[in-house]
């Protein structure tokens, strides 16, 4: 699950990711998934601010869950496309396209 948290420091907005690790296999998903996003320093792809495990109470019981506090997006790509039923411009199509293969390229690199 993904939410909107606000820096009581900063006051800036931040999207909290917290993700259940019920495994070896989600533990070493999830430190794959920081090591690639703390890698990542780039306009295209979404900042990592911190992350850390932490034991919390999960639908009755207590469970290891990562938390990736990150860089807040105004909406995901799946929400701006659900906001054009009609379709999108050309325009704003090619530049999610540019934008999304300039993050894919840096990442690969």
């Amino acid at each position: 699950a993904v939410f909107k948290v606000e820096d009581s420091l900063t006051k800036a907005k931040l999207a909290l990711k917290v993700i259940p690790v019920r495994s070896e296999a989600d533990l070493v998903h999830t430190a794959t998934e920081v090591e690639i996003l703390e890698a990542c320093r780039s306009p295209y792809v979404v900042s990592l601010v911190n992350s850390w495990l932490q034991l919390v109470p999960l639908h009755g019981t207590i469970t290891t869950c990562r938390f990736l506090l990150m860089e807040l997006c105004s909406m995901s790509l799946k929400d701006l496309i659900d906001h054009c039923p009609s379709g999108m411009d050309l325009d704003l199509i090619k530049t999610y396209t540019a934008q999304i293969l300039n993050g894919l390229d840096h990442v690969h690199r």
